[in-house]
This record gives C-alpha cells, sequence and structure tokens, in this order.
C-alpha cells in the first residue's frame, strides 16, 4: 500500500523500515544490507561542505578565525556532543587531535583561547577547567 509504481520497495528486515540519513527515502535491499560507511562519510562530506560555505559567509573574521571554527564544527560533529558534561570532557581531545595545526598556526592558540573564554562566559567551562586547557594546550605545543 502506498507505493508508487517505479518506487523500490522498503526494506523490511523483520519488522524495521530503513531510510537514507540524508535524503530519508526507503532503501531497497542491496542499500540497507551494506556497510553504512559510505553514508556516514557522504554525511561527513555534506556537513564540512555546509559548515565551510557557512563560514565563508562571515566577512569580519579572518582566516585562522574560520579555519578554527570549522576544526572545532567538525570535531563536535563527528563525537556528538549532547551535553555541557560530554563537552568539558571533550576539549581536551579537541585540543590533543588538533595538535598539528595548534602548531602550525600560533593565531589558533588565540582562537582556542577566545573559544574557551565564551565557554566559561555561557557557565559551561570554570575558570579553572579553561586554565587548565590552556595548560594542557601550551604543554602540547612546547613538546
Amino acid at each position: 500500500g502506498g507505493q508508487t509504481p517505479g518506487q523500490p520497495h522498503p526494506v523490511r528486515l523483520g519488522e524495521n523500515v530503513y531510510f537514507h540519513s540524508r535524503s530519508y527515502q526507503p532503501m531497497r535491499d542491496t542499500e540497507a544490507l551494506r556497510d553504512s560507511e559510505s553514508d556516514l562519510e557522504e554525511e561527513e562530506f555534506m556537513t564540512a561542505t555546509n559548515d565551510r560555505y557557512l563560514l565563508d559567509e562571515f566577512e569580519d573574521v579572518t582566516q585562522t578565525e574560520k579555519k578554527f571554527m570549522h576544526t572545532w564544527n567538525m570535531f563536535a560533529h563527528k563525537h556528538e556532543m549532547h551535553s555541557d558534561a560530554i563537552l568539558r570532557h571533550q576539549v581536551g581531545q579537541f585540543i590533543r587531535s588538533a595538535q598539528d595545526e595548534f602548531r602550525e598556526d600560533p593565531g589558533f592558540r588565540r582562537c582556542m583561547s577566545m573559544h574557551l573564554i565564551n565557554l566559561w562566559d555561557r557557565g559551561i567551562l570554570s575558570s579553572q577547567e579553561a586554565k587548565d586547557a590552556l595548560k594542557e594546550l601550551d604543554a602540547l605545543v612546547k613538546a
């Protein structure tokens, strides 16, 4: 019922119907049974492309600030930070994952400092947590 002629029949594996994550279209048997890695790669590519497009619209920020925010946004997207407690924990992981960028561009540290101040200002980080994150960053860059 409800099928249009020529439209693929949705996959019913048991009682579940599976859909594409981006288009919300029902999957065919072969699509539902294959590895979902390509859907994740496509979603990540689309997220990155959209993020860069939106950041490029800002005219009052530097390229370093745009690059920092893109790096943070992609990290946040990949790690799904759904709560302040998770975000607090992930700040250190972000610093470690972006250590090459911090080493290559001193402006990245300034951006991280401003980001930590924003997180503190919104009550997400304590001042001590922000200081600890900067200490970790500085130690990593000097190493």
